[in-house]
């Protein structure tokens, strides 16, 4: 789902008449209402259940079981809207950002995200689109106006504060890690996670991001879809992802227009 650090704090100048600063500027445009979220550390969600079964054979068929009702959900969606929260650490060099966006998934490889809430104010209300073509579309505020561009994924302000590109984070690559056919897979039992029951699952992928060791995963057994993932390096949490208020196979064109 896409990747939600963006260095949106760095200046970029296009001159056709006019110089455009793109990508959230250190506080141009800033909507009248914002919500600034802390750039503190979060604590893992993800744990081991005790006397719950997670080793042998009944953890490995009940784990088994879990992936096959995700990849059954996903396989029936066309279209994915949640809204997400998430929390970036890069271990290397202590960087943080969180983020709450709203997000529109279509496949086969169309992701579209805004940001409601952000460690930065500037880059609250930008939205950004990735459609498989290597490219990110971007529509911000400079100086009270709204402007578009184009940039190459490769473009390091289209990365999160760990370096990952958008589409290393986004819902397919995510799917590809968490169904990953070779991955080593440990069931850590079942919860209750803010009203919903979820399974979760610890794995290991040769597709993870770089420098993750290990994952973890809450799945919603009501929709079959991931509710949270959790990524380690080096024994810390580098990144988390909350996925809310999902709706499945709704639609919504408007959301991959730049408007």
């Amino acid at each position: 789902m896409e990747a939600l650090g963006l260095r949106l704090s760095n200046r970029l100048a296009l001159v056709s008449g006019v110089l455009v600063a793109l990508l959230a500027l250190a506080g141009c445009g800033r909507p009248a209402s914002t919500t600034v979220v802390p750039r503190t550390p979060v604590t893992p969600m993800l744990q081991p259940m005790p006397q719950q079964p997670a080793n042998g054979q009944d953890g490995a068929r009940m784990a088994a079981d879990v992936r096959e009702r995700v990849g059954t959900a996903y396989q029936g969606a066309t279209t994915i809207q949640a809204s997400l929260k998430s929390y970036i650490h890069n271990v290397q060099t202590g960087k943080t950002a969180r983020y709450v966006l709203d997000s529109w998934f279509q496949k086969p490889g169309r992701s579209a995200y805004k940001v409601r809430e952000a460690t930065e104010a500037s880059t609250i209300g930008t939205k950004m689109i990735v459609d498989g073509t290597g490219q990110v579309q971007v529509r911000t505020k400079f100086a009270g106006f709204w402007v578009n561009t184009t940039l190459p994924e490769t473009d390091e302000r289209t990365r999160t504060a760990r370096g990952d590109g958008m589409s290393d984070t986004a819902l397919p690559r995510m799917m590809q890690v968490l169904l990953d056919s070779q991955a080593q897979v440990q069931y850590l039992g079942q919860a209750q996670m803010a009203g919903r029951q979820v399974a979760m699952l610890e794995l290991r992928s040769a597709m993870m991001l770089p420098r993750v060791t290990h994952e973890r995963y809450a799945i919603d057994m009501g929709t079959g879809m991931p509710y949270s993932r959790e990524c380690y390096e080096a024994g810390r949490l580098t990144y988390q992802l909350t996925i809310e208020q999902v709706r499945l196979n709704q639609p919504d064109p408007a959301a991959f227009l730049l408007q």
